[in-house]
């Protein structure tokens, strides 16, 4: 089956590139980046849950859980993943290292018990895994969870996003309003990201099957998850007067995509909260 090389997430991916790395330099994992936190607002963190952190990278997601109580079982395929988060927990208090078990692991082969878990993790990894990878995964997941257990998923960009509607909508659309309110004398400041952009030298090599929010979607339906998907438009203007609500509107349909189906085209950033009920 394919996979990408894990030798590619090197110690200077993970503190230099990385989502969250600037947080976890400065606080050797004590403190999660604001995103992270507005992930995990979506769950209720538990003492005595057991958590299963599945591409935990540098651990802090882990160690954050652990220090409410929850049992936490981190693990990673890259080697420099798993070093970073042994050196990091070792910083931590006692009650946070006995809470935290890691492992060098690679997530297609998830030997744990049937219902060990409570809550799995699934941070920014879907697009690092082919679609049979995806699959697969998923599958395990399913068996792993405890009945009323659930997965957190939050992976970016949407390919139908950045390879389109961005390029050929958000973009054209967007430069012209700021070309227009440049000429009237209007404030620089409606310029967006080139489309190029959008997608950094490690997403080019990492980033093997971006989803879309339909393909995310079925892949948990088909193993008999109930699914709640939270999407999001990251590249909006602070609606700070009606100019700037204007320009969402025109350029990135926002508010009404924030629903199906104007969602699975301008949102390049899904929170997925699926549940095994059964």
């Amino acid at each position: 089956m394919r996979s990408v090389n894990p030798d590619i997430y090197t110690q200077e991916y993970y503190l230099t590139d990385c989502s969250g790395f600037a947080q976890f330099v400065k606080s050797s994992g004590k403190y999660l980046a604001p995103r992270f936190l507005e992930l995990l607002s979506y769950l209720k963190i538990k003492p005595g849950m057991r958590v299963l952190d599945i591409g935990c990278g540098r651990g802090e997601l882990s160690f954050w859980a652990a220090a409410r109580g929850a049992k936490v079982v981190a693990i990673d395929y890259s080697p420099a993943g798993i070093r970073l988060a042994r050196e990091a927990l070792k910083k931590l208090p006692k009650a946070v290292q006995k809470n935290v078990t890691l492992k060098l692991q690679n997530a297609k082969e998830l030997d744990f018990p049937p219902e060990s878990f409570d809550l799995v993790l699934l941070i920014d990894v879907v697009e690092h895994l082919y679609r049979e990878e995806q699959d697969r995964v998923f599958a395990q997941i399913a068996s792993l969870l405890k009945r009323g257990g659930e997965l957190l998923v939050h992976t970016e960009p949407n390919r139908l996003y950045v390879d389109f509607f961005y390029p050929y909508w958000c973009y054209p659309v967007g430069s012209l309003l700021y070309a227009l309110r440049k000429m009237i004398g209007g404030k620089r400041d409606w310029q967006l990201p080139r489309p190029k952009s959008l997608r950094t030298i490690s997403h080019k090599s990492m980033h093997v099957a971006e989803p879309t929010y339909l393909g995310l979607r079925s892949v948990c339906k088909a193993i008999g998850l109930s699914v709640k998907i939270v999407s999001k438009t990251t590249h909006l203007r602070s609606s700070l007067s009606w100019k700037d609500r204007f320009f969402n509107f025109l350029v990135f349909a926002y508010p009404l995509s924030r629903f199906a189906p104007l969602s699975f085209l301008f949102a390049d950033d899904f929170i997925m909260v699926a549940r095994r009920n059964t």
